[in-house]
């Protein structure tokens, strides 16, 4: 092994015959980007084709970001998503617990046992029915206004959504309840002082649904929200000012925002991968409108670097208070709103979940198809320890993403293993959308 300026590098030799051809994007560190056909690893270089170099290239390990392999499509396996630490999760079906382990089955792989020490969160995986919009592919919803010159919008799906400089605007399918809207951005390596941002308006309990609600900028140490004349909620007050947050110790060079919007309950709640930047709630209105039809306009100033948009995911939510889930104490949110703090003791015969609440002696029995989300206390969080072949994965339709140590490969299966998931694992190569090196780069 070897550790590079603050990079710590892993090496993993197979046969390029193996991976002759696969189309992908290459992201470098310093922000270029190479369309290629990937065709392995040789020692501590990718090796790639491209159309304009007759040889192929060798890429040193240490200068790559990202190498994307496109969109895949989701195959939907099991109702719970399990989240670890710093934005990550598997999707999948639980089939067993013992001595603080479940036994999880997903699309991707056999099903193997995972230390709940690790997981902070387990909560109903979204539907098929509950996604109204993912993108950006779509091109449908979008419109531009270049700063510079006349947009292309096949061009900019060609380039890996590098937004142009100007106004990029993306307009969402109406949606009656609670939605969530998760953006993924990749930001450039030097980042100037405006770099941008964007907004969003169109929430069904404002005064003017056509203000802007919410004002996002990218600054020097993370991400703000600005302070606006409009309000949130009719009658509420203006939004403060969020600054300091540097969602980049999390998630490497890419940042993701959380939108949770309940328009029942009239509240909003963002985060910033793990941290919650942003939490409020106004009293119920009536009469208000009830349909909300998100707008999400894209800022990128003339002659910035700009940031490339990764993933949007807009989708409909339980209209349950998550925030009630404290981390102080293991507990669990009940779809009906209810809070339990209990201890998870197992899964009898019937597949029913076993919980040990502080005050009550006796185990209780409980249908999981009642418990929307269980979470563990804080204090019992085993940190993930860096290793030098980690990587991260993103697979088919974003269902899952997670850090691995990388091991091997063969003609049809990536293997890794995890701290914290029992024993190897290999993931089929056609599932895998996004292979990230060098995650613990700053």
């Amino acid at each position: 092994m070897k550790a590079f300026g603050g990079v710590v590098g892993f090496w993993v030799i197979f046969s390029m015959a193996v991976w002759a051809g696969i189309p992908c994007k290459v992201w470098m560190l310093n922000g270029d980007r190479l369309d290629a056909s990937y065709l392995g690893l040789e020692g501590e270089r990718c090796v790639f084709q491209s159309e304009w170099q007759e040889r192929p290239i060798r890429i040193h390990g240490k200068y790559i970001d990202v190498i994307d392999f496109g969109r895949k499509t989701a195959t939907w396996v099991g109702d719970r998503t399990l989240y670890f630490q710093d934005d990550q999760w598997i999707r999948g079906e639980i089939k067993a617990w013992k001595a603080g382990q479940v036994q999880l089955q997903t699309a991707w792989a056999d099903s193997f046992w995972v230390d709940l020490g690790y997981v902070k969160k387990i909560e109903h995986a979204l539907s098929e029915e509950a996604m109204l919009y993912q993108g950006p592919g779509d091109l449908k919803n979008w419109r531009f206004h270049s700063a510079t010159q006349p947009v292309d919008l096949n061009e900019i799906s060609s380039k890996g959504w590098r937004l142009p400089a100007g106004d990029s605007v993306l307009s969402l399918p109406g949606v009656e309840g609670a939605f969530a809207i998760r953006l993924v951005f990749r930001l450039p390596v030097e980042r100037p002082g405006d770099l941008g941002g964007f907004t969003l308006k169109g929430f069904s309990k404002i005064a003017d649904p056509g203000k802007r609600v919410l004002r996002f900028a990218f600054i020097e140490n993370g991400i703000g929200i600005e302070r606006q004349s409009s309000v949130i909620f009719r009658g509420g007050q203006d939004m403060r000012q969020v600054v300091g947050v540097n969602p980049l110790q999390a998630s490497g060079r890419e940042v993701t925002v959380k939108i949770v919007y309940n328009e029942a309950r009239n509240t909003i709640r963002i985060k910033v991968g793990d941290e919650v930047i942003l939490e409020r709630g106004e009293e119920a209105l009536p009469n208000a409108n009830t349909i909300s039809r998100p707008v999400i306009s894209f800022m990128v100033p003339a002659g910035s670097d700009a940031y490339a948009l990764r993933d949007i995911f807009y989708y409909r939510v339980p209209d349950l208070d998550e925030g009630s889930l404290s981390e102080d104490a293991e507990s669990v949110l009940f779809v009906n709103g209810d809070v339990f703090k209990a201890q998870w003791q197992g899964i009898d015969l019937k597949g029913n979940w076993l919980l040990k609440g502080q005050s009550i002696l006796d185990v209780t029995s409980i249908d999981p198809s009642r418990i929307f989300a269980w979470r563990a206390e804080r204090s019992a969080y085993k940190p993930l320890r860096r290793k030098a072949r980690h990587v991260w994965l993103q697979l088919a339709g974003s269902a899952d993403k997670f850090l691995v140590e990388f091991l091997k490969a063969d003609a049809e299966n990536f293997y890794f293993r995890r701290e914290g998931i029992e024993g190897a694992f290999s993931i089929p190569f056609s599932r895998i959308e996004r292979l990230g090196f060098n995650p613990y780069f700053r």
